[in-house]
């Protein structure tokens, strides 16, 4: 999250699970930024609640 304060990046790609948190609480944390990237959020997990979960919280793809 502290590099995209910093730097302006056009797409994002992150799995959904992260050590310290996951892409839900990182799509959420982004939302205040001016110019927000795309996010694609990942998985190994076939899952509708997490695919509804990230596409309800902005993910351009899961």
């Amino acid at each position: 999250m502290n590099s995209m304060t910093h730097n302006a990046f056009d797409v994002v790609v992150v799995d959904a699970t992260l050590p310290d948190t996951n892409a839900v609480e990182l799509l959420k944390a982004t939302q205040m930024l001016s110019n927000r990237p795309k996010f694609i959020v990942t998985s190994c997990y076939e899952n509708d609640f997490l695919r509804r979960q990230m596409l309800k919280s902005d993910a351009s793809y899961f």
